[in-house]
């Protein structure tokens, strides 16, 4: 029987199957559990198959953008694959 997953290995995979990609890990980064259960986590959800109109979506962002701390620095971005990161700020153009 092989041996179990290290918490680097673990959160290594997680990180690369959501974004393509992970960074480096170090194996002995304090707190490498709580990182290893925050990438594992999941939330299943169901999307329509046809895109959201871009003035209702530039409508959402600009009242969202309103919130305190929100879309303002980093938003996710769903591609056709994978989730993407961008940072910057959310332009309503």
């Amino acid at each position: 029987m092989p041996p179990p997953f290290s918490p680097a290995q673990r959160l290594d995979a997680a990180l690369s199957e959501r974004f393509g990609a992970a960074p480096a890990i170090n194996p002995d980064l304090p707190g490498l559990d709580e990182l290893v259960r925050m990438a594992e986590h999941r939330s299943h959800r169901k999307f329509a198959s046809r895109p959201v109109d871009p003035a209702l979506l530039r409508l959402l962002l600009a009242c969202a953008g309103r919130l305190p701390g929100a879309l303002r620095w980093i938003s996710s971005v769903q591609t056709n694959a994978k989730p993407a990161l961008t940072a910057g700020r959310v332009s309503l153009n």
